[in-house]
């Protein structure tokens, strides 16, 4: 097994031999990175060629403007920005590009971790074995590493504050939520969000929300309001239907309100301090996989089903204000506001701007293979992950 690096700026391949285990690991995904690159660049060669013109994909009709795009492994969103800085990881390692152009800045080897979460320049990321490390933003040196062994993490750390401190924030599979000390990954305190569950049962989308105050911890078919001062449990909500992951989504916090979907198709509205139900609305009786999204104004949430319909309603009222099918696929993954639009990631490949006001498509753009990963807007660029590695930055007019 050899180990294929390869080098931006002259393209070419350099072949060393591997070092140990981890290095024999490497190399296949630099490996399949380097097919997966070569496959995709004859792929989008052969659709500028046919559109007359290169790099760039818009037209009057889309309004989309490509920037630049990047192939990965399998990249995990969402992406995280820092002084100028994207991280984004593949399950491999973490990597460092720059934001305007896309070019690959630095790599720090990261095995199976999750998406970072980037604040006052460190890196932070949770791994399927059990670690929580921080790293430097600038140098990739190691900062802190913790180790939470018999925990498996796939969701996101976020950073917030314990009583004034910086913390990380993180939920394993098996459903308990730590808190650590962001300067030094010391344990704050951790929550058993399982309660009454088997022992051993594991949550594959567990996940969480936090608000100054308090996090909303999804496992299962409940979701858990834990104080984050103390990691004390003040109350929950539980979804009465359909087993053991009723709960299909990230929790979105707005002001006073919770919002969260279910596998049913029923979306409901909460009190942010209570987690009372405030109203509910069923739509289509399909999944609600995506996490919804808020408007600058906070008066419209929305969200997406896997019949393909995204749904507007009114914050405060839950009366409904368009539904409309996007595109021609189901939607499972979260969708992402940005002024007066929706950018609305479909498994047939497009990503589409929504307008908020009345659902009315404003433009699509081709990412050439499906996408069910969460798109990231920072500074009015849309970075979204097709499920063929390549990550695009795209600006929409």
């Amino acid at each position: 097994m050899v180990r294929c690096l390869r080098e931006r700026r002259s393209d070419r391949l350099i072949i060393v031999l591997p070092q140990n285990r981890l290095e024999g690991m490497r190399a296949s995904a630099f490996v399949r990175r380097a097919l997966v690159s070569v496959a995709l660049l004859l792929v989008a060669c052969a659709v500028s060629a046919l559109a007359g013109h290169h790099n760039v994909r818009r037209t009057a009709a889309d309004r989309f403007t490509a920037l630049w795009n990047v192939s990965f492994i399998a990249p995990e969103t969402p992406v995280s920005a820092y002084s100028g800085r994207l991280f984004i990881t593949d399950g491999i390692a973490v990597y460092t590009l720059d934001q305007v152009t896309g070019a690959e800045l630095s790599q720090s080897e990261s095995l199976f971790t999750t998406a970072p979460a980037v604040q006052d320049g460190a890196v932070v990321t949770a791994t399927m074995g059990g670690y929580v490390g921080a790293t430097d933003a600038f140098t990739g040196a190691s900062l802190w590493s913790t180790p939470l062994q018999g925990f498996n993490f796939r969701a996101r750390p976020q950073f917030g504050t314990v009583s004034g401190r910086s913390a990380i924030f993180l939920v394993s599979m098996q459903g308990t939520f730590f808190a650590l000390n962001a300067s030094t990954g010391a344990r704050l305190w951790s929550c058993d969000a399982t309660m009454a569950s088997p022992p051993g049962t594991r949550y594959e989308n567990a996940n969480f929300a936090l608000s100054p105050d308090f996090a909303y911890v999804t496992n299962g078919n409940t979701v858990f309001l834990v104080a984050t001062a103390t990691g004390s449990v003040q109350g929950r909500f539980s979804v009465a239907c359909c087993g053991a992951a009723a709960v299909a989504t990230v929790p979105t916090v707005r002001g006073s309100r919770v919002f969260v979907g279910s596998t049913y198709g029923t979306f409901f509205a909460l009190d942010a301090r209570t987690m009372q139900q405030l109203w509910n609305e069923t739509t289509n009786n399909v999944t609600v996989h995506t996490q919804s999204a808020v408007s600058a104004c906070g008066q419209v949430v929305a969200f997406g089903d896997v019949g393909g319909y995204v749904w507007a309603f009114n914050t405060s009222t839950g009366a409904t204000l368009w539904g409309q099918q996007v595109g021609k696929s189901a939607i499972t993954t979260s969708l992402a506001a940005s002024r007066d639009r929706l950018f609305v990631p479909s498994t047939d490949g497009n990503l589409y701007a929504v307008r908020l006001s009345d659902g009315q498509i404003m433009g699509q753009f081709n990412a050439l293979s499906s996408i069910s990963k969460v798109p990231t807007v920072i500074d009015s660029v849309v970075y979204v992950a097709a499920d063929s590695g390549t990550l695009f930055a795209v600006r929409h007019q």
